[in-house]
């Protein structure tokens, strides 16, 4: 009897336990999260070249292995660019119908079962959600347009102030955040005539937004991701972001998370080099966002490890300890599908010592990481410009790599798994206190987590040099207790290394260290060939009706056309329909093409027959009279 009551009791605790933390997001510290952006993941279908949900679904067991416990995807509702070349922008942040799975990826029955098997793995998965703004294309802004009953879901003005500018800052118009349309004006924050921003004035928007956040709660996801989360709300000129209203709105959507058995958790992007303003997503700590993503951590560390001074990286941590409030916890990362960082191997010169250096900053130091899908194979991807700048960090995972990767133990992958593996191992690392350790030495960072008896030691050497390091603990009452190495070796810490140190305890096992060199980097995206049926000469000034090309040579088209002298603009275009598929142009006039890019230019000065090439193997073009 007396071992039933102790029993029940335990039970009961437990249970008290439980709704304590689904309130909280206690049960997200311990995550390590892995962000795919979705078509460039894993394709089912090879024909179509196209990653998709069952592409995902078949890597479940590489991330399992990997260590991943959740899951992030890109964008997957219906959008309003989709495009079938693989290479084609085709980001998401475009949304046509917030209820519809984008055909490209799947469907909704591919959608539950990823959840299914995620779920039976243990892993959490979150989705992508973009409230500031639509596609054009929605039905919402096409009734909009033309003054239906959707009109006062959309922000309009008559005569915007010339005042506005961008809601980041910058800019040199108030043409850039309003665009023309039947004779009135639309906003949108993000520059782009495409992508209207809803009017959260509106209370029918407000609670379509909470009804599409709980929709795909109960559909079985998780937590969201929240797209553009300091703009939902303008107050005017230059009070485009961060109002109160903002914070408002992210209170109401808390309390409808919060009102799930099962722990949801909502995940800011806001924006912004600067952690003051990141600071207040997160409200009292447990009325707005459970994480908000770190920018300002993963600009620091890519300064510190060029710069080879973790100053600043310091003051930032310090930073955060003293005003973020307690229950609060960054989402750190490295690299993202934006331009914020080139990826890690990029960024650091193909230098795979310098990219697990970095990781261990991410998975190791504080917060909880979210590792960019790739990053873990080294994977190639630099910082881009114009209207497609971010498409060469979206580029195809490299399997190959991968499981030549998995094959080495001295490899990048190696090393993510190695650390995956201590993270979850050590308590300390995932839900103890945090400190910066006071340091001389600008190249070293060093940090001491406390959890339930258990004392950890990390130094990082952001240095080319190596380091001979030798602390005071007595501060932190810790001067007369053993040091036992759990990574790395003790005191001398190699160049671009870092150590981690059980203080005290014997650890569970010493992991490795740094007496091999870490190797295998160097993972070239995957390269796709898609060789096209066809292919159409659009010209402007013929209201650009398709002339069709032939093939010349293996995807080398031609065309002759009869050239007047003047000016003429082109594209190249695949479907030859009313409504346009796959489409090049070129923005730079640099005899490059790139997908959706702005008409060739070309001035005839001689009229004649002009032989017209377009070669889809490398994007090149060529004009040349007959």
């Amino acid at each position: 009897m007396k071992s039933r009551r102790l029993a029940n009791l335990f039970t009961v605790l437990t249970l008290l336990c439980t709704c304590q933390v689904a309130n909280g997001h206690d049960c997200f510290r311990d995550e390590v999260f892995y962000g795919i952006w979705v078509k460039s993941f894993a394709d089912s279908n090879d024909p179509d070249h196209i990653g998709d949900l069952k592409g995902i679904i078949q890597s479940l067991d590489y991330l399992e292995d990997l260590g991943v416990t959740a899951i992030k995807l890109s964008p997957i509702f219906d959008c309003g660019y989709r495009s079938s070349d693989p290479y084609a922008n085709t980001h998401g942040y475009d949304t046509i119908d917030y209820y519809r799975i984008n055909p490209l990826f799947g469907t909704r029955g591919d959608v539950r079962q990823l959840l299914d098997e995620a779920h039976r793995r243990g892993m959490k998965v979150i989705y992508d959600f973009v409230p500031n703004h639509t596609s054009n294309k929605h039905p919402w802004f096409i009734d909009a347009s033309v003054g239906g009953a959707k009109r006062n879901w959309y922000v309009w003005q008559d005569n915007p102030s010339t005042d506005w500018r961008i809601p980041w800052g910058g800019g040199k118009s108030w043409k850039e955040v309003w665009f023309e349309s039947n004779h009135s004006y639309y906003y949108s924050a993000f520059q782009f005539r495409t992508l209207p921003d809803l009017n959260y004035r509106n209370p029918e928007v407000v609670q379509e937004m909470l009804n599409v956040v709980e929709y795909w709660l109960d559909f079985g996801f998780d937590g969201l991701r929240i797209d553009a989360a300091r703009y939902l709300f303008e107050d005017g000129p230059g009070r485009a972001a961060d109002t109160t209203e903002t914070h408002a709105f992210f209170r109401t959507l808390r309390t409808l998370l919060d009102g799930y058995r099962d722990p949801k958790v909502m995940i800011a992007e806001s924006f912004t080099p600067d952690p003051a303003i990141i600071r207040t997503y997160y409200g009292n700590g447990e009325d707005e966002f459970h994480f908000c993503f770190d920018f300002p951590f993963a600009f620091r560390m890519a300064q510190a490890i060029h710069q080879q001074d973790a100053t600043a990286l310091r003051q930032l941590l310090r930073y955060q300890r003293e005003n973020y409030p307690r229950a609060s916890r960054p989402a750190t990362f490295l690299a993202n599908h934006d331009n914020v960082n080139p990826r890690p191997y990029t960024l650091f010169g193909n230098d795979p010592q310098r990219c697990v250096l970095a990781a261990a900053l991410n998975l190791l130091a504080y917060g909880t990481p979210f590792i960019y899908y790739g990053d873990e194979i080294g994977l190639e991807g630099g910082k881009g410009r114009g209207q497609d700048q971010d498409v060469l960090l979206r580029k195809y995972f490299n399997w190959e790599a991968a499981a030549e990767q998995a094959a080495n133990p001295n490899s990048i992958l190696s090393w993510y798994k190695r650390m995956i593996h201590v993270r979850k191992a050590y308590p300390a690392l995932t839900h103890g206190s945090f400190e910066v350790v006071p340091c001389a030495d600008k190249a070293l960072l060093a940090v001491i987590r406390k959890y339930r008896g258990e004392v950890l030691l990390l130094i990082f050497n952001v240095s080319a040099t190596a380091k001979q390091v030798d602390f005071d603990l007595s501060p932190y009452k810790l001067s007369d207790r053993a040091i036992h190495p759990v990574i790395g070796d003790y005191p001398t810490i190699p160049p671009f290394a870092f150590v981690l140190v059980s203080v005290g305890r014997t650890p569970r096992d010493k992991l490795a260290d740094w007496n091999c060199e870490v190797a295998g980097g160097a993972a070239e995206p995957a390269l796709v060939t898609i060789r096209y049926p066809s292919m159409f000469l659009r010209e402007r000034a013929n209201g650009w009706t398709p002339t069709p090309m032939r093939k010349k040579a293996d995807r080398v088209w031609e065309v002759v056309s009869r050239l007047e002298e003047g000016e003429y603009q082109f594209k190249f275009e695949i479907g030859g329909r009313e409504i346009w598929e796959i489409n090049w142009g070129d923005t730079n006039q640099d005899g490059i093409c790139e997908v959706d890019g702005e008409p060739i230019t070309y001035q005839v000065l001689e009229a004649g027959d002009y032989r017209i090439r377009f070669d889809e193997r490398d994007f090149c073009y060529r004009i040349a009279r007959r």
